[in-house]
């Protein structure tokens, strides 16, 4: 009988002990729930924003090519006047001496003499 005692004993104290795992365990499957949970919200928190960070390099990709395209033609704009004027320049001077028949004279040099102490050269 006395062992009879001891196995209740044993099997009432392994059920209470049980029941405090019980509560143990499912709270510790719950807080493992929580984090999963958690971890994958985080997950595609993080996925969305990198999606937002790649989009919004494609779009400074895109907004610096377009300034450098304008720089560009900018650049070539204002190189087009410059040799249009220059071409402007020259086509009012061809004609003009075509036009004559006269050879264009060259400018006439400085001379390297040592001028007079007032600034004029002498003559």
């Amino acid at each position: 009988m006395q062992e009879m005692n001891d196995i209740v004993n044993f099997a009432g104290s392994m059920f209470e002990r049980f029941q405090q795992q019980i509560y143990a365990t499912a709270l510790f499957v719950l807080w493992c729930g929580f984090g999963l949970a958690g971890l994958a919200v985080s997950l595609k928190r993080s996925a969305r924003l990198q999606e937002q960070i790649d989009e919004l390099r494609r779009d400074v990709y895109q907004l610096e090519a377009e300034e450098s395209r304008r720089d560009l033609e900018s650049i070539n704009l204002s190189s087009r006047s410059g040799s249009e004027t220059q071409q402007e320049d020259a086509s009012s001077i061809a004609p003009f001496s075509i036009i004559t028949m006269q050879p264009l004279q060259a400018a006439p040099t400085p001379s390297h003499e040592p001028h007079e102490p007032g600034g004029r050269p002498p003559s």
